[in-house]
């Protein structure tokens, strides 16, 4: 199998902004103007301000870290068709790992049914695996939590022949309902930003306004979870992690500076320390 191994991390993005003259088709008389500039600063779009957002907050904490030792088993997402391309497989996987902060891979596998679905986990090295699967004769999804399988199917997602990014779309909120479903979660009370609101046909997969699960099923589903092996990471920014003093070691010049802070000041000791006075001693 191919693995491609999905990790929760913190990305750093640096935006680079030159309020120098510049030329373009709507320069007059040497002096560049636009109509998205202001002052010579070019305005930002949403993605640059994002990644800003980003790179301040990587400065500020370090990204987010593992702490060594934490986090048993893993669960596993398996492709097992060619019908659909694995990206909405893969963005399932993630946001499954990112709400429920477990080991969560996405594997390419061969076809499987009903009947070898249970085979196909033990080949797949995880206690519980999804699989994405392309036949005609199954119906949306399959659940079988005493063999500990789902199965959803991209034959039935794509009867309607719908466009590819509405399949995509689907293909990524039913994984998350199946993951859910599979292990000891049920419909949602919360209105909106949960995948597990009722479904009875395509349309109402569609009408959902997330695509994951929310907040309410994660206690549930990491109680079933526990019960079979697979136990959550502990995950803490940088800064955190080493003024508690199990931060592995920096791996950039950010992390570097937050790791020689935290051991100049754990060496000299609290800036303000606690003063406990002696019994029946005036201040």
């Amino acid at each position: 199998m191919k693995h491609l191994t999905l990790t929760i991390c913190a990305l750093a993005a640096g935006i680079m902004l030159a309020g120098g003259a510049t030329t373009d088709a709507a320069s007059t008389n040497g002096v560049a103007t636009n109509a998205a500039s202001t002052n010579g600063v070019a305005a930002l779009t949403p993605e640059m301000r994002k990644a800003r957002a980003r790179m301040k907050m990587y400065q500020r904490t370090g990204g987010w870290v593992r702490r060594p030792g934490t986090g048993r088993g893993k669960c596993v997402f398996v492709n097992a068709q060619g019908k659909v391309l694995a990206g909405p497989v893969a963005q399932a996987a993630a946001n499954v790992a990112k709400m429920v902060r477990v080991d969560v891979e996405c594997v390419e596998g061969k076809p499987v049914t009903p009947q070898t679905a249970s085979m196909g986990v033990l080949l797949s090295g995880g206690q519980v695996a999804v699989f994405v699967v392309d036949d005609a004769s199954l119906p949306v999804l399959l659940v079988a939590p005493e063999s500990r399988w789902a199965m959803v199917n991209v034959a039935a997602l794509t009867a309607d022949n719908a466009s590819e990014a509405t399949v995509a779309t689907r293909v990524t909120r039913e994984c998350s309902r199946a993951f859910a479903l599979l292990l000891g979660a049920g419909n949602s009370s919360v209105p909106a930003g949960c995948t597990l609101r009722p479904v009875n046909s395509l349309r109402d997969l569609d009408a959902l306004t997330a695509d994951c699960f929310g907040p309410e099923p994660i206690d549930r589903i990491a109680e079933h979870l526990e019960t079979l092996g697979v136990t959550p990471y502990t995950a803490a920014i940088y800064r955190t992690a080493c003024t508690q003093g199990w931060a592995p070691s920096p791996t950039d010049d950010v992390q570097r500076v937050i790791w020689e802070k935290a051991r100049a000041e754990k060496e000299r000791g609290p800036s303000n320390p606690i003063r406990i006075l002696p019994p029946n001693q005036k201040k």
